[in-house]
């Protein structure tokens, strides 16, 4: 309304002022023209120039009737305040005109450019129209606020009355629970207590007495400081500290009640351990003006609790420092999936795990490896614990599910403690054997936890299986010497006659091809034999210090003779290589075995067969079985591309007569003897054989500490006969026929004893009369080299021949520390018998001379 008033009031001030401008305008125009006509020269152009600047004219043009400009004023410029208004364009230029009149005709125009300075009464109007309206809201405010004051002044005053009543119901409720609250405190056992927000004591309940031993009175007076231990109070100030930063921060969990543990001193000065259960109180502004708490003594608990911790971290240290391997697994599931299976009647679980094969691995699925120590890392070769725990199928084996299978079985007959031999795997893949003692532990109803405790017995399973093999070897060997001997004694005779027939039959002789066959089988029985009883160690050659180097390259070259152009042969023989104390013919034997039995696993494919010599030490850790010793030994090694063994068949490829050729291609004899040579030279040999890989034999004998040492030429191999006389005994009558016509044939004179006793007779009635005693070992009542004694004792010196097929208690070493010449074993061809004998008589001869 007021803005419509002055819109209007500004309208016709306006017309107003313009109609006043017009008027003065005329008035010019008729000055003008009664100046434009008189006698004043330049009378109109002063007269306008002052009325322009007197009444503000910007210009002022005379024109005539056809609009030419005869006379133009240009009025003052606007400066000031006038000018910026002008310039922003609140104070607007207006044209004004009025005609010149003369003798009633219009002769001309004068027109005056006007500056409209109307804005000021403008603003001063709008100012005053403002003013007056804040005036007027001002006014209406406060009437009003007036009047809403007066309304809340009599509400509130109705509220303050309600207040007034509820205050005094709540003060008579309070009073009421502060009774009963009073009879709590008074009368419970734990102690219920107030302070202040600067930590003193407001209430105590009068229980403090019989929890610390205070009365009421004295514990009111302690500060926290003075009962609460140091470490305790630290604890309770940093939590009291940080409920109230949550408090000031406006987060209303701060008012929410804390717990906390603390130990406090008692009158008599001992420490208890005490449960604080407090909330801190706060006004109607919710500002804290109190704590409120309650103290229950724990200290019979925490002992209880300490005793629990210490015996846990005795079964952890125990548990984790153990020197076996343990483990500890739940099996809750697996008695749960059990249980399951009883309520569908299935109650004989071997005929149940036989008809589902995969309920095994079910079962193990269900066990969950919860914590293991050190050890079961190192046993299963596993970096954490994480890398084991879950279920047991990672570590199985398919005897594993065998002895699973059993302990399932068990289980389900309500056994929950075990002792079994298993096996299992670790994370790389190799296979260990263990000896485990399992306890399951029914926690609580729902719950069954077992320790395992774990022996690694694959050193031990591997001794055994070592043992089992020497105690094999050591039997097959006794019964091949009980073999060898009664062999021998048959092919003695077989090779004596036939190698004496050979002489007898002319060599047109149409016998003499069989003779000869019956000879060569009959040395190749007797190698046999040699054989046999280099396996069972119960022959040995001459062992010299010698370097092995010549003899693998001899035998190489030999080799390579002999087998097929498909086979390569690759050698790298070092020879810095030591010195070892061997026999170079048996060297020469291994060497060869070991190349045949290469050759016949690459016959029908072709390959290559590696063989290489070298120094290697052996320290107490590295040793590959129980039986080597430390040292330096030289390692010769075997190696072929075939087809290759497995386990079963590497288990038994020493053994006597074991073959996986074809009939005709091996006696089963070639392995077992580079074992006996081996070992009998104190070392060792070792194979690691996988199937389509191929094989490889690792011989290490030990290195000689002595200096090299030269090997005995071979001796004349002529046959050379004499005339001496000699007594022989053998109990077999065969034997001692072909051996007497052996000797007669070489020109010797010869006397004759089956019987020990006998020839004890006859040399004891004329002991000068004979040259030598050739006696057999095994003899029936007095052995041989106890007759050889007691012939010593009645002629010393007498030379004595000990001859025998095989025995357990003799050897050459032996016989000549008794006294005995000449040591030989059956079965004994002409020359060599011929040679030992020069041998003996010949060096008899020379010792009795030098005396």
């Amino acid at each position: 309304m007021m803005l419509v008033s002055f819109c209007t009031f500004i309208f016709i001030y306006s017309q107003y002022k313009t109609h006043l401008v017009q008027q003065k305008l005329d008035e010019h125009a008729a000055v003008v023209e009664e100046d434009l006509w008189g006698i004043v020269p330049n009378g109109p152009v002063e007269y306008l120039t002052l009325a322009s600047k007197r009444d503000r004219y910007t210009k002022v043009t005379i024109t005539d009737s056809l609009g030419e400009v005869f006379i133009s004023i240009k009025g003052p410029d606007m400066d000031g305040v006038n000018g910026l208004l002008v310039a922003m364009g609140f104070i607007y230029q207006k044209n004004m005109t009025s005609d010149i009149v003369h003798k009633g005709q219009v002769i001309g125009k004068l027109t005056a450019d006007y500056h409209n300075m109307n804005v000021y009464v403008y603003f001063y109007s709008l100012l005053v129209c403002i003013l007056s309206y804040i005036v007027l809201v001002l006014f209406y405010k406060i009437v009003l606020g007036k009047q809403q004051l007066e309304d809340r002044i009599r509400e509130r005053t109705a509220d303050l009355e309600e207040e007034i009543k509820e205050r005094k119901r709540a003060s008579e409720a309070l009073l009421e629970s502060e009774n009963r609250y009073r009879l709590i405190a008074e009368n419970v056992a734990d102690v219920i207590w107030t302070m202040d927000m600067d930590f003193k004591f407001t209430f105590i309940s009068p229980s403090i007495y019989h929890q610390r031993g205070y009365t009421v009175e004295e514990a009111m007076k302690h500060s926290p400081e003075e009962f609460v231990l140091p470490e305790s109070l630290e604890k309770m100030t940093a939590l009291f500290a940080q409920t109230l930063t949550l408090i000031e921060s406006g987060d209303k969990q701060g008012f929410n009640p804390i717990e906390f543990e603390v130990q406090q001193y008692c009158k008599d000065g001992s420490v208890i351990w005490i449960n604080n259960n407090a909330r801190i109180l706060h006004d109607p502004d919710n500002q804290p003006i109190s704590i409120l708490g309650i103290t229950h003594d724990i200290t019979k608990r925490k002992l209880v609790e300490e005793e629990l911790n210490l015996s846990n971290k005795r079964y952890q240290n125990l548990f984790q420092n153990s020197p076996v391997p343990l483990w500890e697994e739940d099996f809750t599931d697996l008695f749960l999936y059990l249980d399951e299976l009883r309520t569908k009647n299935v109650q004989d679980f071997r005929k149940y795990i036989d008809n589902n094969p995969s309920f095994l691995e079910k079962c193990s699925q269900k066990i969950k490896i919860l914590d293991v120590n050190q050890e079961v890392l190192k046993l299963l070769d596993a970096g954490t614990k994480e890398d084991l725990l879950g279920n047991l199928s990672k570590i199985f084996t398919k005897i594993s599910y065998k002895t699973f299978k059993e302990e399932i079985i068990a289980i389900s007959k309500g056994f929950l403690e075990f002792e079994l031999e298993d096996e299992i795997k670790s994370l790389s893949g190799d296979k260990r054997s263990v000896f485990f003692k399992m306890t399951i532990d029914k926690e609580h109803s729902d719950s069954y936890r077992a320790l395992i405790a774990t022996i690694d017995i694959t050193k031990r399973k591997q001794l055994e299986t070592q043992l089992q093999q020497a105690q094999k070897m050591e039997s097959i060997g006794t019964l091949a010497g009980g073999i060898a001997h009664d062999f021998n004694n048959i092919l003695f005779p077989i090779l004596g006659h036939s190698e004496m027939l050979i002489e007898d039959v002319p060599e047109d002789s149409p016998l003499i091809n069989g003779l000869n066959q019956i000879y060569s089988g009959a040395i190749r029985a007797s190698e046999l034999v040699k054989q046999i009883l280099t396996f069972s160690r119960q022959q040995s050659g001459e062992l010299k210090i010698m370097k092995i180097q010549p003899i693998l390259i001899e035998a190489l070259k030999l080799i390579r003779s002999l087998i097929p152009t498909t086979i390569e042969i690759k050698q790298n023989i070092n020879p810095e290589c030591g010195i070892i104390k061997a026999d170079p013919t048996q060297i020469h034997q291994i060497v060869m075995n070991l190349a045949t039995n290469g050759f016949h696993a690459m016959e029908e494919t072709g390959g290559v067969l590696k063989v290489t010599l070298k120094e290697m030490e052996f320290k107490e850790i590295d040793l590959i079985k129980p039986e080597m010793l430390p040292g330096v030994y030289a390692c010769l090694t075997v190696a072929d591309t075939g087809k290759g063994m497995n386990k079963e068949l590497t288990q038994k490829i020493f053994d006597p007569f074991f073959t996986t050729k074809e009939t005709g291609k091996g006696t089963g004899m070639g392995l077992s003897v580079v074992h006996g040579i081996v070992k009998n030279m104190n070392g060792i040999i070792n194979v690691y054989s996988e199937l389509g890989k191929g094989t490889e034999f690792n011989v290490y004998l030990p290195i000689a500490k002595t200096e090299k040492g030269r090997q005995v030429t071979s001796a004349d191999a002529s046959i050379k006969g004499g005339t001496e006389h000699i007594l022989l005994i053998d109990d077999e009558k065969a034997i001692i026929v072909m051996e007497q016509n052996m000797l007669e044939r070489l020109g010797y004179q010869v006397t004759s004893r089956t019987s020990s006793i006998e020839a004890l007779e006859v040399f004891r009635t004329n002991p000068n009369k004979f040259d030598m005693v050739i006696t057999d070992m095994a003899m029936p009542n007095i052995s041989g080299d106890i007759l050889a004694a007691q012939l010593t004792k009645i002629r010393p010196g007498i030379p004595v021949l000990l001859c025998t097929g095989f025995s357990e208690t003799m050897s050459e070493e032996k016989a000549a520390f008794i006294g005995i010449k000449g040591f030989l074993l059956k079965p004994i061809v002409m020359q060599d018998l011929s040679k030992k004998i020069r041998e003996v008589l010949e060096n008899n001869k020379a010792k009795a001379i030098s005396q």
